[in-house]
């Protein structure tokens, strides 16, 4: 899942107790909407076979990284007791959740790509809540960031008529790696910034880093090694 690599770079503290009893609350909240949601999006693609779902789920992970990292922060830090009883105390009152069906599986997938499924709009108030964490937090922001990346590169591909996902999303992991081994992150943000200037602030997700780099300025020396790493990336299989 999207947050699993959040571990691995080191995001997640050592757990301590640093959070409060909001933010705590706040992050079990986000958690149970996370896994019911991630549960069902499995059991529709396996259900369908279907490879735009495959690309409605990834895309809505990421969007979604700037609640789900300070996220598995806190969760860090929760005693499994704990977390218990916040859990029991959420989830008190609720209604069963549907099995998963052809009309409620095409209403998710619909869902995730219009946004109706952003946890500003499930759950505003524990949406807040962790995204004054993020807020405060570079490393998050730069791992959001370059999930971004990838994240315009999918949406280039899948614009173009193009559903292999697993291939698609090794591409454009494959170009990210290319731009990250070669700009610094002061670089990378000022390219961004400078891109988002000329497109009178056209969101960076809607670009392909193939694209964008050949975009840059031509005096940024990274960004031509960039795009000599990254025309390596076309054979990557899935």
């Amino acid at each position: 899942s999207i947050g699993e690599p959040a571990r691995a770079q080191g995001l997640v503290p050592t757990p301590s107790d640093v959070f409060s009893d909001a933010q705590k609350s706040a992050a079990v909240a986000i958690d149970i909407g996370r896994r019911h949601n991630e549960t069902l999006a499995e059991s529709c693609i396996s259900r369908s076979k279907d490879n735009e779902f495959r690309f409605s789920l990834h895309l809505w992970q990421i969007q979604n990284l700037d609640v789900t990292l300070p996220t598995d922060q806190v969760l860090a830090t929760i005693p499994a007791e704990q977390r218990q009883v916040l859990e029991n105390r959420l989830e008190q009152g609720k209604s069963p959740h549907a099995a998963p069906n052809e009309a409620l599986c095409g209403l998710f997938s619909r869902s995730m790509r219009n946004g109706q499924l952003d946890y500003a709009q499930t759950d505003a108030d524990a949406a807040k809540i962790v995204r004054a964490i993020y807020a405060a937090d570079d490393p998050m922001r730069i791992a959001k960031r370059d999930a971004d990346i990838g994240a315009g590169c999918l949406k280039h591909h899948y614009n173009a008529g193009e559903r292999a996902f697993g291939q698609i999303r090794s591409l454009c992991e494959c170009q990210t790696r290319a731009i990250k081994a070669n700009g610094a992150d002061k670089q990378i943000d000022d390219w961004l910034a400078e891109l988002d200037a000329k497109t009178g602030g056209t969101p960076r997700t809607g670009r392909e880093p193939g694209v964008a780099l050949a975009a840059g300025t031509s005096h940024h020396n990274w960004i031509a090694k960039a795009l000599e790493a990254a025309a390596h990336c076309t054979s990557v299989a899935p």
